[in-house]
């Protein structure tokens, strides 16, 4: 009977670990092979941290494999243990205990330390998410001036993106934007969230920062080259930073502007009625940018080569 019930208990241990793999994988499987498809037959513009998000659903799935793999080491070594005491004449030797402890114990270390880190990205995701869809609010109210706004605007090879470009009269925009959390309120400058700005570098409460600014010039740039290129006339740039919840004290006159969010409204307001482009230039400018941006937006049963294509009025029939 005795023998009955370790078995018992192993089976239980795998079969679950088993089951909850096949559920995943089925649903996947069904996914990836659906003849149904979405509606939407447009590519859609990119929202604003869409590449972010995207990354913060792969964070959570990352955390839900780990918590749920984490569970295993120790009751699989000890039903290792089990088994090898029903098979055996007795119970293991201390060898062999040893070696299961030590193995469970480093499988679970190794899961504590994959799920830390990935517990430490997804609130670095978040925060950086939630600045840019800030950001993104507050350049809508623009859209009433005159400006055209696009989000996480794609680099041609793929391997950056430009968090906001703003396009309209007074001219071309490429805005990066960064989340960064406060310290605890130690002092005046920490609880009213101010940062210091001379031109070149980030004073915050506690830490320097210089690697956003240079990350906006080159992004502008990036923007720049490729937007004159793509209009066939040379076409200016202007970098900007971005920082959501904190307060920017300037400094000096030199160096890119440094956005606070509240300070955007105002900032662009005073520059819609300086027309430095024609409207049929920014037509051309803001027919590129469109075209760019919706490229990796359309819904994936869309794509080229997606299974289960048919007839539009098959598919309506559904």
């Amino acid at each position: 009977m005795t023998h009955l019930w370790m078995l018992l208990f192993d089976v239980f241990v795998v079969g679950g670990i088993a089951i909850m793999g096949a559920v995943l994988f089925l649903w996947k499987y069904r996914a990836q092979h659906s003849d149904r498809r979405s509606p939407l037959t447009r590519r859609l513009l990119r929202s604003p941290g869409e590449s972010l998000r995207a990354r913060v659903e792969d964070a959570q799935w990352d955390i839900a494999t780990y918590l749920a793999a984490g569970m295993l080491p120790m009751p699989l070594a000890l039903g290792l243990y089990f088994a090898s005491w029903v098979g055996g004449e007795g119970a293991p030797t201390a060898g062999l205990s040893t070696a299961l402890a030590v193995c469970a114990l480093v499988a679970q270390s190794w899961f504590v330390a994959k799920l830390w880190r990935a517990l430490a990205r997804l609130r670095r995701l978040r925060l950086g998410h939630e600045a840019e869809v800030a950001i993104g609010q507050e350049l809508a109210e623009l859209g009433r001036s005159g400006f055209r706004i696009f989000h996480d605007f794609p680099a041609s090879d793929g391997s950056f993106n430009i968090d906001h470009v703003l396009v309209g009269p007074s001219g071309v925009y490429a805005i990066e934007t960064k989340g960064r959390s406060r310290l605890g309120r130690r002092n005046a400058a920490d609880a009213t969230g101010e940062v210091e700005y001379d031109g070149k570098a980030l004073q915050f409460p506690g830490w320097v920062e210089t690697r956003p600014l240079a990350q906006a010039q080159r992004n502008a740039d990036w923007l720049q080259k490729w937007l004159s290129s793509a209009v066939g006339q040379a076409i200016a740039v202007q970098p900007i930073l971005a920082l959501p919840g904190w307060f920017v004290l300037r400094m000096g006159a030199e160096g890119i502007p440094v956005l606070a969010a509240g300070q955007i409204q105002s900032y662009f307001g005073s520059r819609s009625a300086h027309a430095a482009m024609s409207p049929q230039l920014i037509g051309q400018i803001v027919r590129q940018l469109d075209q760019k941006c919706r490229d990796s937006s359309l819904p994936a049963a869309h794509r080229p080569g997606a299974r289960g294509e048919r007839e539009g009025a098959v598919v309506a029939s559904r």
